[in-house]
């Protein structure tokens, strides 16, 4: 058991490390917004310098002045939002079976036509031999950890481009939101034969969107990514192109590009934008985007009234006006519904998370199923003296 004491010692403590970081915070926010400006009056110079540095971070594809902010487009009506989640129990040789479930809830919106809201979860159950193995580096290993994570992350993919389609077919405008990036990030590194495989899939559900005109996006809240920040600090940089490898400021007490270290981009647009406003469009230089072909993603950050989001879409929908407005309004307008994060994925969420007695009702009836038909069915002895944990 805790000991709350010294828990709450070490809480004072942070607290008042926080307040000593205000007063820097907001002079790095000041250094920041400063250099944003000067960098949007000589864009071209500034995209010049981007382009031939090379640094370790990742820095935003900049079209634009960075002080460009759109104003927020109606909302049309009649309109569907589409939403998915994913809730799962892993597998563990702790427990009666090697077998997992994936939980995939879908929630359908339809404002202005009368139609009624459609929430539902379907749970699939894996516990084959083929189920419970993947194809890894040329060889076959158990999907666990974040291959089940991809797994899922597919799946709901794949329900929600179904749930859009259906709802497009009916002649209404259609937005699908995901929860998340749109950037398969965990991609990055792993053997090439996954890599393909389950970027063929992620890909397919993307281009089934494209044919059929949905607008998709990934709704990113509290985004800790950096890319613009990143971009500006190579501005900051007085050499004519930066090259973090070979920095000649690095016995310096601090870097000149160190003035806005520390700051997300979020943190950044929060002192530009307006709620319901939205910045231009950044291009994001992840390399496991280079093989997105024309479904590579781009970005805009939007202020939604209770914060400052990262909102994701393939570059066939930022480069389509209309499509653009769309996800704007929509992600505002869901937003606004759900009190500050959109109602749509709340309840894709609600309805999808697995619950801790759930998880010990499933094995239950696991085992129950397994004793009836005669299987050895019993658990390691580590989950029995937890169940069963005394003094």
């Amino acid at each position: 058991m805790l000991d709350w004491r010294q828990v709450s010692q070490q809480i004072a403590a942070m607290a008042a490390e926080a307040q000593l970081a205000v007063d820097d915070v907001h002079k790095r926010l000041d250094s920041a917004l400063h250099q944003l400006r000067l960098e949007s009056q000589r864009l071209e110079a500034f995209c010049r310098k981007l382009a031939l540095s090379k640094t370790s971070w990742l820095l935003a594809g900049i079209h634009e002045p960075l002080t460009q902010t759109y104003p927020l487009p109606p909302c049309p009506r009649p309109l569907v939002v589409v939403a998915a989640d994913g809730s799962q129990i892993a597998p563990s040789r702790h427990e009666v079976a090697a077998a997992f479930l994936l939980n995939i809830a879908t929630v359908v919106l339809p404002y202005g036509s009368g139609e009624r809201a459609v929430l539902r979860s379907t749970p699939t159950l894996y516990y084959r031999e083929e189920d419970l193995y993947t194809t890894y580096g040329g060889q076959q290993v158990a999907v666990s950890g974040e291959l089940l994570g991809m797994r899922r992350t597919l799946m709901e993919f794949d329900a929600l481009l179904q749930q859009a389609s259906a709802a497009a077919a009916k002649g209404h405008p259609t937005c699908a939101l995901a929860d998340g990036s749109l950037i398969l990030w965990q991609l990055e590194g792993k053997p090439q034969d996954y890599q393909q495989e389950t970027l063929a899939r992620y890909l397919a559900c993307l281009e089934a969107a494209r044919q059929q005109g949905i607008p998709l996006a990934g709704y990113i809240s509290r985004p800790r990514s950096r890319d613009v920040l990143n971009a500006l600090r190579v501005g900051l940089c007085p050499e004519e192109v930066a090259n973090c490898d070979r920095c000649p400021y690095r016995e310096l007490p601090r870097l000149p590009c160190a003035a806005i270290e520390g700051l997300s981009d979020s943190h950044l647009f929060a002192r530009l934008l307006r709620p319901g406003e939205r910045t231009a469009v950044f291009d994001s230089a992840s390399r496991v985007l280079e093989a997105y072909g024309p479904h590579r993603i781009v970005f805009f950050y939007l202020h939604v009234g209770a914060e400052v989001v990262r909102v994701e879409v393939p570059r066939w929908v930022a480069s389509d006006p209309a499509r653009l407005a769309l996800v704007h309004a929509t992600a505002y307008d869901q937003a606004q519904k759900g009190g500050g994060y959109p109602v749509a994925l709340a309840e894709a969420h609600q309805h999808a998370v697995i619950r801790g007695a759930e998880r010990e009702l499933f094995y239950e009836m696991v085992t129950a199923a397994l004793v009836r038909r005669g299987v050895r069915a019993a658990v390691s002895p580590k989950t029995l003296r937890k169940r069963r944990m005394t003094v």
